[in-house]
């Protein structure tokens, strides 16, 4: 197996790991959100209003730690960059995808935000499924918000436990460029281990 070809399968089996996460995560929080149901629509808007300022909050957490977590990106990059070693393009491609995710969960939060400026506890007149289906929009999104925050934080995991394994000198870690001509096996969790020639 080539060092490319291991690389792409170390990225692969912790972006699967995430996303695997995060889905789960949205799907026992779309089961509870099924559990509660909604028999009507006056009833869809009573919940809809206690639960406004539960999501306002969710959103606006999800909003900071978002912000907060692609600027700590940059400190990450400026630590990679400070090692003796050659790290391996997987290590830099696996910080593109957090990014990526982080950038997701900050624009839905916002849109869901944006969502809670329209004023549903005032009797706007429309028929009483509105409320049904707003409900399930907002707790869906909630959900997909929820699910998304763990495959980042999941992802972060990974890409901090490598890089704290280059800075252990009792360990050798998957993210150095192997210089000295070894080469690399699969282990059978998926992940590459170098073999000195």
């Amino acid at each position: 197996m080539t060092s490319s070809t291991a690389e792409q399968r170390l990225l692969y089996v912790d972006t699967k790991n995430a996303i695997i996460g995060g889905v789960v995560t949205a799907l026992v929080i779309g089961a509870i959100l099924l559990l509660v149901g909604v028999a009507g629509g006056w009833k869809a808007k009573v919940l809809l209003e206690s639960t406004m300022p539960t999501t306002r909050f969710l959103c606006s957490a999800v909003m900071t730690v978002s912000a907060t977590t692609l600027a700590l990106m940059l400190t990450l990059l400026g630590l990679s960059n400070n090692i003796d070693g050659d790290l391996k393009a997987a290590h830099f491609e696996r910080i593109r995808q957090i990014a990526l995710i982080d950038v997701i969960a900050f624009i839905g939060a916002t849109v869901l935000l944006l969502a809670h400026t329209i004023p549903f506890g005032e009797d706007l007149g429309v028929a009483q499924h509105v409320y049904v289906i707003a409900y399930y929009s907002i707790m869906s999104g909630a959900a997909l918000l929820g699910g998304t925050l763990v495959a980042m934080i999941l992802m972060l995991y990974d890409a901090v436990r490598d890089l704290v394994q280059v800075f252990c000198s009792d360990k050798e870690s998957d993210l150095l460029v192997d210089s000295e001509g070894g080469r690399e096996e699969e282990r059978s969790d998926g992940r590459m281990q170098r073999e000195s020639a």
